[in-house]
């Protein structure tokens, strides 16, 4: 009877043993008994031979004992008679308990040496364990990620590292998985196996690498892997296993230095089309339940399809132009249509002075589409799934606003498309305009006003902002030589509005030490109506000051312009459109602001011309998106509503008709410029006047009509300027209000209605 030979045995990680002995082999594995102590070990087993230098073999067994391993356990390799093959008395370094953690511990330190079982082997035994190790054991006993067989991996592969060859990262597919590429002998024959050695895990290849090129008669040939894009670290191996022999390679590739697939396919080298149809392989395999290779299979198919590629034309399943694009030293706004028929596009991109800027497909603002007429919807020219888009690219350094930019798609994959040039030739003032009628309020999400609209305002205006604003002044003679009152009022072309005011002014008494000041918000304007104001004012022998700016500007620096030039200690503003009802008014105002206590601005009762109110001060309410509105009180009521009759505090009163202190006013800096609606700067300079501890107060026994519109007061259009002042003026003065329903600094009756009831509202602080 033969000898039992002796059997060390070694953790393998995650519970599983190796079993090791020299001389008889093993059976197969169901002819295969495994005893440790009394109890029997059931299947798997895994089982390989490592031939030795003296023709023998060294014969290995992976199993899971299944039970505790005591100090002195006997393990026992029997076949199938159950005749003892190899025994040990007692385990290594006295016995271990499988499982255990110190025990584990103790016996993977006997793997820190490979040559624990290569001593002795001949030279294809490290071939033969690794095969064993990566393409038998580590797929039946799921070891793939246990810490202590990838330790046992890459120290077999240190010591095999004499045979590593280069491996070269080609490009990222998708964002999971890259292609590289190695030389390879030719004489390593198909099928062939890789597995991926990266960080703490050990991963087969998501496909069969592809061996490329390389003839019988070439020493080397190409071999393609599709690879994880975790394996992109700073040290990746990869082992490779044909019929007939092996190979390791290694590289220190990061994701940083590979380009992306779009840049590979652009690149149309001819050696390259193996590499292209072993990546159509893989990912029809992905494509079934992933998304992105089905899209990059269908940009493949797109882009590189014979016949050639126009991302212009507006038939093509990915397409783009552009409407507008306009440039500022701070960024580019751009507006445009977009079809994605095939969902491949990740975003726009911008280019300028060698800078790119990307905005991401769900944060580019979604436009109406043009009105299609009858018979012409799904033309070529408009097709049905084309998407209207604008956004802005904002850049991180100035550039100058004529510098050229170009456009382009940016699909999934990386491809650039670019689609169009820029900038459009407008100035800043009209890219500024154009911009606040692209949207519709309905489409003009917050994230749109936010990352879009908002900053693109911004930085036009302060681009037209740039060119110098002048300011000319014009007098006519006539008027008091030391007023007390002036009255800034913005010109209209509407000249039976100038000559109601003119007669209305030539009647009144208090009107003697009023000094008028004229005021235009584009000098267009004035070159209209500077005829028929010379004559009303000869007519009447009538004063007045007009002043005049050297390029269009907003309503409020008109009228801080006037305010300016002003002499009087007390400052009136009138709106465009507005008549006082009768002679007086201006004494009215002038003992509201002085009989008040601490009363800083003084704001009268506006009507339409229907005798309706239009404003009897403002109150501030929370809008459907949480910013601040000015609410005109009453606007549409009586004129005589019992609410709109009594004087007081409120917390907004309206340029139509205010009065204030000139030295006050030039303490808070007059209105606030930066507001597109004049409603918002009357509101924001009743914030700064309240500040200062003044108060603001409505005169209700000054009566004023608005013969316009009404949207100077109301903003009743609700467009997107409106949306921009709310948010605007919501962040300025944000800790001035709070939600309530207090009454303390509001007059007596003045918002009840006829149920004697109050909305709840904005308490401003006084």
């Amino acid at each position: 009877m033969a000898a039992t030979a002796p059997l060390r045995y070694w953790a393998l990680g995650n519970g599983v043993l190796l079993l090791s002995w020299d001389g008889a082999p093993a059976p197969e594995a169901e002819h295969l008994g495994v005893r440790i102590g009394d109890a029997l070990v059931m299947p798997p087993f895994c089982l390989a031979e490592l031939p030795l230098d003296d023709g023998c073999s060294r014969n290995l067994v992976s199993l899971v004992p299944g039970c505790r391993i005591g100090a002195g356990a006997a393990i026992t390799v029997c076949d199938e008679t159950g005749a003892p093959i190899a025994a040990s008395a007692e385990g290594l370094d006295g016995g271990t308990s499988a499982g255990d953690t110190e025990a584990d511990t103790t016996l993977a330190a006997a793997w820190l040496d490979p040559l624990a079982l290569l001593d002795g082997t001949a030279a294809d035994g490290a071939e033969a364990l690794a095969r064993f190790l990566f393409e038998v054991c580590a797929p039946t006993f799921r070891l793939g990620r246990d810490p202590t067989f990838v330790a046992l991996c890459n120290t077999l592969l240190d010591d095999l590292g004499t045979l590593e060859q280069g491996l070269s990262g080609r490009c990222l597919l998708l964002d999971r998985y890259l292609l590289a590429t190695c030389e390879v002998p030719s004489e390593l024959k198909a099928p062939i196996r890789a597995y991926v050695l990266s960080g703490a895990m050990v991963t087969p290849a998501p496909f069969a690498p592809a061996r490329i090129g390389g003839g019988s008669n070439q020493p080397h040939a190409t071999l393609a892997l599709f690879l994880p894009a975790a394996a992109a670290s700073a040290d990746l191996r990869v082992i490779a296993f044909a019929d007939n022999g092996m190979m390791l390679t290694r590289s220190r590739t990061t994701r940083a230095g590979l380009p992306t697939a779009g840049d590979w396919l652009s690149s149309r080298d001819g050696d390259d089309k193996p590499l292209r149809r072993y990546v159509v392989e893989c990912l029809a395999g992905l494509s079934a339940g992933n998304e992105d290779a089905a899209a990059l299979l269908r940009e493949m198919w797109l882009c590189l399809a014979g016949g050639g590629f126009s991302v212009t034309d507006p038939a093509q399943p990915v397409a783009a132009g552009t409407t507008w694009i306009f440039g500022s030293e701070a960024g580019v706004f751009a507006s445009g249509w977009m079809r994605d028929r095939y969902r491949l596009v990740a975003g726009i991109e911008a280019e300028r002075d060698g800078v790119r800027t990307f905005v991401p497909l769900d944060q580019l603002v979604h436009c109406p589409p043009p009105e299609c007429g009858k018979g012409n919807q799904g033309a070529a020219d408009h097709p049905l799934d084309e998407r209207r888009f604008a956004a802005f690219f904002a850049y991180d350094r100035p550039a100058p606003a004529a510098a050229p930019c170009r456009l382009a798609l940016r699909l999934k994959s990386g491809t650039r498309l670019t689609f169009a040039d820029g900038p459009s030739a407008v100035d800043a003032q009209e890219a500024h305009d154009l911009i606040l009628g692209m949207l519709a309020p309905a489409q003009a999400t917050d994230a749109a006003l936010g990352t879009c609209i908002e900053p693109a305002i911004e930085a036009f205006a302060g681009e037209a902002g740039r060119i110098p604003l002048t300011w000319d002044s014009v007098d006519f003679r006539g008027g008091p030589a030391k007023p007390t009152v002036s009255l800034i009022i913005p010109l209209t072309e509407r000249t039976r509005v100038l000559r109601c005011r003119a007669g209305q002014f030539a009647i009144d008494p208090s009107m003697a030490d009023v000094e008028v000041i004229f005021t235009a918000a584009d000098p267009r304007t004035w070159w209209r109506v500077e005829a028929s104001l010379r004559d009303l004012l000869a007519g009447y022998g009538q004063g007045a000051r007009v002043v005049v700016p050297s390029r269009p500007c907003r309503p409020a620096e008109a009228l801080n312009a006037g305010a300016s030039v002003a002499r009087a200690p007390l400052l009136t503003f009138c709106g465009t459109d507005s008549v006082p009802e009768e002679r007086g008014w201006i004494a009215k105002l002038k003992t509201t602001l002085s009989s008040r206590r601490q009363c800083g601005l003084a704001g009268a009762r506006i009507l339409f011309e229907d005798h309706s109110l239009a404003h009897a001060g403002a109150d501030l309410s929370l809008d459907e998106r949480g910013a601040w509105a000015v609410q005109p009180r009453l606007a549409g009521f009586p004129r005589d509503f019992a609410g709109a009759a009594g004087a007081g505090p409120v917390p907004v009163v309206s340029s139509a008709c205010l009065m204030t202190q000139r030295t006050l006013f030039e303490d808070v800096g007059g209105f606030s410029d930066d507001y597109l609606c004049q409603t918002y700067a009357d509101a924001d300079l009743c914030f700064k006047v309240r500040s200062t501890g003044a108060a603001v107060w409505h005169a209700a026994d000054v009566i004023v009509f608005a013969l316009g519109d009404g949207n100077s007061l109301s903003e009743a259009e609700n467009g997107l300027p409106l949306l921009l002042d709310r948010r605007r003026l919501t962040r300025r003065w944000q800790g001035q209000v709070d939600l309530g329903d207090d009454r303390g600094d509001e007059p007596a009756a003045a918002d009840e209605g006829t149920d004697g009831r109050r909305p709840s509202r904005l308490k401003v602080h006084a």
